[in-house]
């Protein structure tokens, strides 16, 4: 009984969820797609399994134990406590027990359910030019439309379409292959959205004293008034790999997809 008593306490919560945010950082630190990665820890990782376990049956825990406490003013924490370890553990089971798949296609190619693309887009200039050290873009919105036996649907990022073989979205729109990237056996993959707004550059960590600097390269810098300008070119990107190992630049390179 001390032992429960001691387990629905705020400091448990406290380090169970320092836990799965320590988990989440430095299992995720330098992935292109962390939330990915994290699941895919949740999957083959017991250790992370058993965190997560414990964490929702906490706060399940506290939000019984709190609302058999029998004070309506307790109702509201309560609720909120039983709303936490329903969504923890509902994201613990959908990882552990669905299915999913993700295929690259192109327009008027079929998935293995017969849905047909008919359209795939990418609301993104030809060109880019950013003025200042803070230049700002707009978030690069894709989408997708597809043939599902004789309906008609439009795929976005979220919320997820509701299809005949499930569940459905779309990511990179195929502005172009993922990057991959290989050092000691070890590889990483970036999809290449992660680099917009173009000046941003994207950390990859394929080891533990060796960081990778991926981002779009410039085709030309001009000054504009007191400013300079940086102008991409997102038809043909050339793209800046730098890699460092603390502070020693190991290499600095530009490449491009038609290299």
């Amino acid at each position: 009984m001390n032992f429960m008593k001691s387990y629905k306490t705020g400091k448990v919560s406290f380090i169970l969820i320092a836990l799965i945010t320590g988990i989440y950082l430095s299992g995720t630190f330098g992935s292109g797609d962390p939330w990915s990665q994290f699941v895919d820890l949740m999957k083959n990782n017991t250790a992370v399994k058993i965190v997560v376990v414990l964490t929702s049956v906490h706060f399940l825990f506290a939000g019984i134990f709190r609302f058999s406490a029998g004070r309506l003013k307790q109702l509201p924490s309560s609720l909120s406590l039983l709303s936490i370890s329903m969504i923890i553990g509902g994201i613990f089971l959908s990882v552990m027990f669905r299915e999913s798949e993700t295929v690259r296609l192109s327009v008027a190619e079929q998935t293995k359910g017969g849905m047909l693309i008919e359209d795939i887009h990418l609301d993104i200039p030809d060109t880019i030019v950013l003025i200042g050290e803070n230049a700002a873009m707009k978030s690069v919105k894709t989408g997708a439309v597809i043939q599902d036996k004789g309906k008609q649907l439009d795929l976005s990022p979220y919320p997820f379409s509701q299809t005949s073989s499930g569940y459905a979205f779309i990511n990179d729109a195929g502005l172009s292959p993922s990057f991959e990237i290989a050092y000691s056996g070890e590889k990483s993959k970036l999809s290449k959205l992660d680099l917009f707004p173009p000046d941003k550059k994207t950390v990859t960590g394929l080891h533990p004293d060796l960081k990778i600097e991926v981002s779009f390269e410039p085709e030309r810098e001009f000054e504009k008034g007191r400013l300079t300008a940086r102008e991409y070119n997102l038809l043909r990107p050339k793209y800046r790999v730098v890699a460092k190992r603390e502070d020693t630049v190991l290499l600095d390179t530009v490449v491009s997809d038609h290299s």
